[in-house]
């Protein structure tokens, strides 16, 4: 984890990016009621929300990168 001395204090938004990270619809839209209840549970994708609607009041990108998985899974 970082350390918040090491933080640059004069972060900005046009210096920052928020990343969502497997914010995929399989993972927050899962048909397992298990995975369901787990998301729930927890608050999950409200505290995405709240992220994301955070980032974008002070203008900050957000990015979605995607998985792209070798087929023979080797990665």
């Amino acid at each position: 984890m970082a350390k918040i001395s090491r933080l640059d204090p004069a972060l900005s938004a046009a210096r920052t990016g928020l990343i969502m990270f497997d914010a995929l619809n399989g993972y927050l839209h899962p048909a397992n009621p298990a995975k369901v209840a787990f998301l729930a549970e927890r608050n999950i994708l409200p505290n995405m929300q709240r992220l994301i609607g955070g980032a974008r009041k002070v203008g900050m990108t957000t990015f979605y990168p995607s998985g792209a998985h070798a087929a023979d899974g080797s990665d």
